[in-house]
């Protein structure tokens, strides 16, 4: 049987997953998360969905191909509605921008009590804003390289009482904590983009932008003090 290879994102997102879980793959393109999991024997039930047709179509035809189809629930739905509470213990939802994961997590607040393994692909801070004002835990950020682009890759389980810095919703702690390859080099790019987008917004005469330029620079502070802090 061939087995399937996945992209660097989603083989990040595929080692943060038990062994044994029920897994719901959440806007699953063309599966190959899903068909990963089920050639590795690694969950104890699988799930892919997506919104529209299409895209789920490609999925059972990957499932096909590589002979897994029976192993794997298919599903059409927006987001995690079309799952009910206690079905799963495991959501990976990647490929989308941060608001939208973040929606899709509104949506459902059942998955809170899941493992959420979230891979964000823009506005990373929307993301982190939401899990901050929820107090759900990043407990492990990995950041890897695909197509000459870093992608964070989160693990979010349980609850975080402490109170978070403002730039920890660009990257979490725990990235500084576990001195993460690619970090140096994804602040490099992160601290560049505030640089840019302050200085828009000091130029901006639209109501507001001077008080988003005044909280950028203020995340950029924080995040070069963290680096000096952990040596990165």
């Amino acid at each position: 049987m061939e087995f399937i290879k996945l992209t660097p994102r989603l083989a990040a997102a595929a080692q943060f997953i038990e062994a044994g879980s029920c897994v719901a793959d959440i806007g699953t393109d063309h599966g190959y998360l899903p068909v990963y999991l089920a050639q590795s024997d690694r969950a104890a039930y699988i799930a892919a969905s997506d919104v529209n047709s299409a895209p789920l179509s490609r999925a059972v035809f990957s499932a096909e191909k590589y002979g897994v189809k029976d192993k794997i629930d298919f599903r059409l739905g927006n987001g995690l509605e079309c799952f009910s509470p206690g079905e799963i213990d495991t959501a990976v939802i990647a490929g989308m921008g941060g608001e939208t994961i973040a929606a899709i997590i509104e949506a459902s607040p059942w998955c809170r009590d899941c493992s959420l393994i979230l891979q964000p692909m823009s506005r990373r801070e929307k993301l982190g804003e939401y899990l901050q004002a929820r107090k759900m835990n990043i407990a492990a950020e990995r950041l890897v390289m695909e197509n000459g682009e870093i992608y964070p890759v989160l693990y979010v389980h349980g609850s975080e009482e402490r109170p978070y810095e403002s730039c920890e919703a660009y990257i979490s702690r725990s990235a500084f904590e576990k001195k993460e390859p690619l970090l140096g080099e994804y602040l490099d790019s992160l601290l560049l983009r505030l640089e840019r987008a302050a200085s828009g917004a000091e130029r901006s005469r639209r109501e507001g932008d001077s008080e988003r330029a005044v909280l950028l620079r203020s995340a950029a502070e924080e995040l070069e003090k963290m680096r000096r802090e952990y040596g990165i």
